[in-house]
């Protein structure tokens, strides 16, 4: 193919909304925020009463903050060869396209995003069957093929700007193939993979419903919370890698920031003793949850100004995220040598019959946050990677996707940990039933 056609604005007919790769969620898989100042705050006097938990606002505060977002340009879409493209496909499109003419409804592709996609896709299977030649020669000694092909990259040319034999972004992605009006499917699937992690951890905090303690109640309700925001941050991540539009991008990653807040939130609440009952406790939880939802509220107000700041973000989600992991391993290491060789029972061991007659050991129990803590710190290196799609021809796994798919089983061991902290702190043995608990016939 050959388009020869002038160049005209392209700027607003390029794909709708761009992201860089290494601005990542990252930390997503930890926690979420609650926004609620006031939902975290339980009632001490029974753990009834701390069941009666908030109802989230996650979603009114984020259509709330949701604003426009400009594009980042890439070497792609900045080539001149991708404004003509888009510029002459523009052209026939209908000043208000028909619903019917999406090539997939329920994704909302319109008619100049498409003409966005089309043309990436068709650039870049050009440049991959178009090689560079193998050694640097003058045009005199270039084989017919190869001068075609540089050609191709020359002035005018069909991909002007582009790398031959190469794959390069187009508005700070890279250029996946759509699957059923998906544009980064494996990332989806991996992103409700998480979703179900979450989900799971959830149900099992539910089924804690005998713990006898006020406190472990109140801290089965923080952690509760943060499967329901996990839930949240893992369903805009799906909705965004469907369709990546400046809306559910931001959805996408305001999310995120929810994320690493909640998980630092978290590790300050249960090293500081914060789920606690007492008029002092519950006043510094309310204390903290005000300042931790003004920083989330002032992170997403920033990002909504003008241009999105792909860097700063980056650099926000990275470190909440490592000062959660740094926290909860003081926490872990500090009393895991403070009470090692003197194993007692829970702080609430006297008003629970479970541990009357046998103290429970308990310094293996504070380790157990160290291991999904710092094996998401190492997979956040896939992050850093950020190699182009394979295979090429399907053009499905990044190293984006490879991050999704590697926290599922930090989430898990996360759970694990949290269903135990429970028991814990109520005065059970990490492999005792507690009771009234449902469905319980397994170690934590």
């Amino acid at each position: 193919m050959r388009l020869n056609v002038q160049s005209k604005r392209v700027a607003k007919l390029a794909l709708s909304s761009g992201r860089s790769r290494q601005a990542s969620r990252a930390f997503a898989a930890s926690a979420p925020l609650a926004h609620n100042s006031t939902s975290l705050t339980t009632q001490c006097s029974t753990p009834a009463k701390v069941e009666r938990r908030m109802r989230p606002v996650l979603g009114r505060v984020l259509l709330a903050v949701l604003g426009a977002s400009t594009v980042l340009a890439s070497q792609g879409d900045r080539s001149p060869a991708f404004q003509r493209c888009v510029a002459t496909c523009g052209r026939a499109c209908p000043a208000e396209p028909p619903r019917t003419w999406q090539p997939v409804l329920w994704s909302a592709w319109s008619c100049a995003a498409d003409c966005a996609y089309t043309c990436t896709t068709s650039l870049t299977n050009l440049a991959l069957i178009s090689p560079p030649p193998a050694t640097p020669l003058s045009p005199d000694e270039l084989e017919p093929a190869e001068q075609n092909a540089m050609r191709l990259v020359g002035p005018g040319g069909d991909l002007e700007g582009l790398e031959l034999g190469r794959m390069v972004q187009f508005s700070g992605k890279w250029p996946f193939r759509r699957y059923l009006g998906t544009q980064e499917i494996l990332s989806v699937i991996f992103s409700l993979a998480n979703l179900w992690a979450h989900a799971k951890g959830w149900r099992e905090l539910g089924r804690l419903d005998g713990v006898a303690s006020a406190d472990a109640a109140t801290l089965r309700v923080l952690y509760r919370t943060n499967a329901l925001v996990g839930i949240n941050t893992w369903v805009w991540s799906a909705v965004f890698h469907t369709r990546d539009t400046p809306w559910t991008e931001k959805a996408d990653y305001f999310s995120a920031a929810a994320s690493t807040l909640y998980g630092l939130w978290l590790a300050v609440a249960r090293s500081g003793g914060l789920y606690k009952c007492g008029a002092g406790k519950r006043r510094w939880r309310r204390i903290t949850q005000a300042v931790f939802g003004t920083v989330f509220l002032s992170h997403c107000a920033y990002l909504s100004r003008g241009r999105f700041d792909y860097g700063y973000n980056m650099a926000f989600n990275v470190t909440v995220g490592v000062a959660q992991i740094l926290l909860w391993t003081t926490w872990g290491l500090t009393n895991f040598f403070a009470q090692r060789g003197a194993p007692t029972p829970s702080p609430t061991a006297t008003s629970h019959p479970s541990t009357a007659l046998q103290p429970t050991p308990r310094p293996r129990h504070y380790l157990r946050p160290l291991q999904p803590g710092w094996m998401l710190l190492a997979f956040t290196a896939l992050e850093l990677l950020d190699f182009a799609p394979v295979p090429s021809g399907l053009r499905l796994l990044d190293a984006h996707a490879l991050w999704h798919a590697s926290t599922i089983g930090v989430v898990r061991l996360w759970y694990g940990f949290l269903t135990a902290d429970v028991r814990w702190v109520d005065g059970a043995r990490e492999d005792q039933k507690l009771p009234g608990v449902r469905g319980d016939k397994r170690r934590v």
